[in-house]
């Protein structure tokens, strides 16, 4: 714990989170082993560059489970005879579900007084406490209400907007669009819906489109998360385009 005065680390890796990061590197080792760049690799995962640098050095924690299928399928086919100590698609996976439990484990929300990944109902005083506390109010004016659980990022973060951004002033639309088409396609669906707000709310309504415009040839469930966490968001004119896009399938 930091001392008065001095800042903590707030974003150290958890050992699940080294340990997936470590067998993403060595499946990556193994393709470039193999003869693929590792734009080449980016490529055929249908990410950015700079979305797989994220993966293989930590700053993205929460690769999805196509990604980590895709992967593996990607090694099986290009480097099955590498000497290096291949992950199996189950340790992959195992591993994806441990940092997601040590998401849970975190610290909770001062808002709500839950883990930010927790599907359990915020913590509220008992009515007993309540009265005893304040005692010339009634209980139902003291308890709070149970927020409705949003699964993904609960502080709203996108964490690929500077590197976006960065393409974009650079004029690498190339790297940007796969991006864009990647969050849209791949990524978890309250991510993909705090992709789509956050472009909104930092002017960038052509991206926020274009992640739409992927987003809307999904399974119709993953567009009703989508739209529901753009609402829970107040992002309602986002959530009908949308939906007006899923029409126009």
């Amino acid at each position: 714990m930091a001392t008065t005065g001095h800042k903590g680390n707030i974003d150290h890796p958890t050992n699940a989170q080294r340990e997936l990061t470590d067998a993403l590197r060595i499946c990556i080792s193994a393709l470039t082993h193999a003869g693929m760049s590792q734009n080449a690799v980016a490529k055929s995962l249908h990410m950015s560059s700079s979305a797989l640098s994220y993966l293989i050095t930590g700053k993205r924690k929460r690769p999805t489970r196509k990604i980590l299928e895709s992967l593996h399928q990607l090694v099986s086919l290009r480097a099955p005879n590498s000497a290096l100590p291949l992950p199996t698609l189950a340790d992959l996976l195992l591993l994806l579900d441990r940092v997601l439990y040590e998401l849970q484990q975190s610290q909770p929300c001062k808002a709500c007084g839950r883990p930010w990944d927790s599907k359990a109902l915020p913590t509220r005083p008992s009515v007993s406490t309540v009265e005893e506390s304040n005692p010339g109010r009634a209980p139902s004016e003291n308890l709070a209400l149970p927020v409705d659980q949003i699964d993904g990022d609960r502080q709203g973060a996108w964490e690929d907007l500077a590197d976006l951004q960065w393409r974009l002033s650079a004029d690498e639309l190339g790297d940007a669009a796969g991006i864009l088409r990647h969050v849209g396609q791949d990524c978890e669906p309250t991510e993909t819906a705090i992709a789509i707000a956050t472009c909104v709310r930092e002017g960038l309504g052509d991206a926020a489109k274009t992640i739409m415009t992927y987003a809307a040839q999904r399974v119709d469930e993953e567009i009703i998360v989508m739209v529901r966490a753009l609402l829970v968001g107040g992002d309602a004119t986002a959530a009908e385009e949308l939906v007006t896009l899923r029409l126009e399938r």
